[in-house]
């Protein structure tokens, strides 16, 4: 199985920093002066891996970067920091959020649920960690939370870690799209970390915005 996730370390790198940087500013009280509406793909992106189509949708309040589509990943941050007036309230709980799409399906044999069971298991026994890491090797799993069929892991990279100024620990979802698995990260800034468990509701409302997106036709 082939993930895209070490060919958009470079590039996430890059769209991370200037999120993390948006992000202070709307932290701070910062406000575009002239929101926009958005473009549509800044809502709502259709990810094309292998023939298959994985629509992502960030949750109410955050916005696709659009500059960050590559190669079958996308970026999404706070809506106002992005200069894009928010549909609805906007989040309480600031966080930077990355979708990417394999090209093939989850691991294993059987149904989603079981296959998502044993990757547990594997990840838990230290086996398919690079699932994990956002570029560092020594990134460690915490813990893990199932919920279903997707898998949620909270992962502690060391003091340097990969991305200066965001926070040491963030939140990684397995799960499977159109069968295609997916992977989903969501971290905070070390400024203002809001607790794993805020950050967690983060992840699930990602997780379940691209399942309510994928459930309708494309």
């Amino acid at each position: 199985m082939s993930m895209p996730i070490s060919n958009l370390i470079k590039v996430a790198t890059i769209g991370l920093l200037l999120l993390l940087g948006a992000c202070v500013e709307q932290q701070e009280d910062y406000v575009a002066e002239d929101p926009v509406d958005g473009s549509s793909e800044m809502r709502r992106l259709a990810l094309e891996r292998d023939g298959q189509l994985v629509v992502i949708v960030p949750p109410r309040g955050f916005c696709i970067d659009p500059d960050s589509t590559h190669d079958a990943a996308v970026l999404a941050g706070d809506c106002t920091a992005l200069g894009v007036r928010p549909l609805g309230p906007p989040s309480s709980t600031l966080a930077l959020m990355s979708a990417s799409v394999s090209d093939a399906a989850l691991p294993g044999s059987g149904r989603l649920r079981a296959r998502i069971a044993s990757l547990e298991v594997s990840l838990q026994a230290g086996r398919l960690t690079a699932l994990l890491t956002q570029g560092n090797s020594d990134a460690h799993l915490i813990k893990t939370r199932l919920s279903g069929d997707s898998l949620y892991a909270l992962i502690e990279e060391p003091e340097r870690g990969a991305f200066d100024g965001a926070s040491r620990q963030y939140w990684r979802v397995l799960s499977e799209v159109n069968e295609r698995m997916i992977v989903l990260t969501v971290r905070a800034l070390d400024t203002y970390w809001p607790g794993e468990e805020a950050l967690l509701e983060r992840a699930i409302a990602f997780r379940e915005s691209i399942r309510r997106a994928n459930s309708a036709p494309v």
